[in-house]
This record gives C-alpha cells, structure tokens and sequence, in this order.
C-alpha cells in the first residue's frame, strides 16, 4: 500500500507543475503592441532561404552562360568546343578573372595544353581539295564554236 500512496501523493504535484507552466504560457506579453518574435523569426528564415535559392539557381545560370561564352572562344580551335569540359577536365570556376569576367588568355593556356596532349581534338586543317566554286571558271565551248571548227 506504501506504493499506492507514492503515486497518488505524487499525481497532485505533476497536475500542479502542468498549471504552473500553463500559466507562464498563458500570460500576456508585456507590451501588447510588439510582434510575436517567433513568427516574425520564422518568416525571415523562409524569406532567407527563398532568397538563397534564387541566388544558387542564378549562379548556376551565369555559370552556364560563362560556359557558352568560353565555348564560343574556342570554336575555331577545337572541333567539338565541349570537349574542354569534358576531356580536359576544365572548371569555369579557374577560367575567370578577379572581375569574374571570361580570362581568354588563360583559356587560351589551357586550350593550347589540351591540344598538346590530344591533338585530334583540334579543328581539321584542310588546304585546298580542289572542291568548291573556283574563282575562273574555264571558258565553255558553245555549239555554234563546234560547227566552226576549222582544220589547219
């Protein structure tokens, strides 16, 4: 019986530390007039990472754009420009100046680097293989210079 006892002399002091605590919840805030901070709080951090995530999807979009443009620099070098992606292994990152801006001289470096250790990389050097429109075409012969024709 001794147990019993202890449970129910306790239960009254657990109902009585539940009240307490309601009624520190409970009780207003001082100044009426003030935001509860939590909320307030709560909406800064969505804003805050809404933010955040716009700003990633914007760096990721300057990324791409700076990648098209380091492309477009080296279309007369290699044949297939995304190779320096892909085979040489380029970051975009290392390609840009303090400004942020396209470094062209350090991708020429490493375009030149790349077409070292693969040369079949590199834009096809064709001379001239006789196909094409010539600039003089040779003179045509006519019917009327075949009936003409006059033997020496």
């Amino acid at each position: 019986m001794s147990e019993n006892e202890n449970t129910t002399a306790e239960a009254p002091d657990a109902v009585s530390d539940d009240a307490e605590n309601s009624k520190i919840t409970d009780q207003p805030a001082e100044n009426a007039d003030i935001p509860n901070g939590n909320k307030e709080a709560a909406k800064y951090r969505v804003q805050l990472r809404e933010a955040e995530s716009k700003l990633a999807a914007t760096e990721d979009r300057v990324m791409t754009l700076m990648k098209r443009a380091a492309e477009a620099h080296v279309k007369d070098k290699l044949s297939v420009p995304s190779d320096l992606w892909d085979v040489g292994r380029a970051d975009i990152a290392g390609l840009l100046d303090d400004n942020g801006d396209l470094d062209t001289g350090a991708l020429d470096e490493l375009v030149g680097e790349l077409l070292t250790a693969r040369p079949g990389l590199g834009t096809a050097r064709w001379g001239d293989v006789g196909g094409g429109k010539r600039d003089q075409a040779p003179a045509r012969l006519t019917m009327h210079d075949a009936l003409h024709y006059k033997r020496r």
